[in-house]
């Protein structure tokens, strides 16, 4: 099965914004909510 080269590099910068932008939010969660992501993990 053929993926077109065009709709990998689509999907590439996608993922890699999606997961600069969890681990924005968790750094965020970190400072502003201890509490909580304490009883997370």
């Amino acid at each position: 099965m053929r993926v077109p080269g065009g709709a990998v590099l689509l999907v590439i910068p996608i993922i890699a914004v999606l997961l600069f932008g969890a681990s924005l939010a968790w750094d965020q969660l970190d400072k502003f909510d201890p509490i909580v992501t304490g009883t997370i993990r």
